[in-house]
C-alpha cells in the first residue's frame, strides 16, 4: 500500500500535463492511452483493497473457509461476485476519466492535435481558429454538446448498473 499511497498524492492534471508535454513529438493513441492510464489507477486499486478486506471479514466468508472450502473457491465463488459489480462500474467511470482526460489535454494542446478527437475539434474551433469570436458557433457548438451527451449517457449507465447491481439504491415507487 505504501507504493499505491504514492502515487495517490501525485495530482493527476499536472503529471498528465507533463507526461503529454516530454512527450509531445513521438504521441500517438496507444502511448495517450498509456499515460492517462498511469494516473488514473491508485484510487481503484485502493477502493478495490477497501472492498476484499471488508469482505474478508465478514461471516459468510469465515464460514466458508471453516467449512473446509479451498481458498481458490472462497476467492472466485464468494468474493469475485461483489467485486465484480464494482468491477463493471468502475471500468465505466474510467471510460469517463479517459475521455474527459483527452479532451482536457486536447484543448491545452497537448494531445494529438493531427488526430480527430472530440478535444481536438473543441481545441481547433475555440484556439486554433477562433471560433466565437468570428460568429460561427456552430464550429464550437456540437462538439461541447456531444461531449455533454457522452458524459450523460455514461453517468447514466454507471447508475443503472450500480442500481441493477446493489437492489438497496433502486427507486421506490
Amino acid at each position: 500500500m505504501l507504493f499505491t499511497d504514492s502515487f495517490v498524492v501525485i495530482p493527476s492534471l499536472p503529471l498528465l500535463i507533463v507526461l503529454s508535454m516530454l512527450l509531445k513529438e513521438v504521441v500517438n493513441i496507444p502511448l495517450m492511452a498509456l499515460v492517462i492510464s498511469i494516473t488514473s489507477w491508485p484510487w481503484p486499486a485502493r477502493q478495490v483493497r477497501a472492498i476484499v478486506i471488508s469482505l474478508r471479514e465478514r461471516e459468510f466468508i469465515s464460514t466458508a473457509i471453516l467449512t473446509g472450502i479451498p481458498g481458490w473457491q472462497v476467492i472466485f465463488k464468494e468474493i469475485m461476485p461483489h467485486v465484480l459489480g464494482w468491477h463493471l462500474i468502475n471500468a465505466t467511470n474510467t471510460v469517463l476519466y479517459a475521455i474527459g482526460a483527452e479532451i482536457g489535454l486536447s484543448v491545452l494542446g497537448l494531445s494529438i492535435l493531427s488526430m480527430d478527437t472530440l478535444g481536438t475539434m473543441i481545441y481547433w474551433s475555440t484556439i486554433g481558429y477562433p471560433s466565437l469570436f468570428r460568429g460561427i458557433w456552430w464550429w464550437v457548438l456540437p462538439p461541447i454538446v456531444l461531449t455533454i451527451a457522452i458524459f450523460v449517457s455514461l453517468y447514466l449507465i454507471s447508475t443503472a448498473i450500480a442500481e441493477r447491481i446493489e437492489p438497496r439504491l433502486r427507486w421506490r415507487t
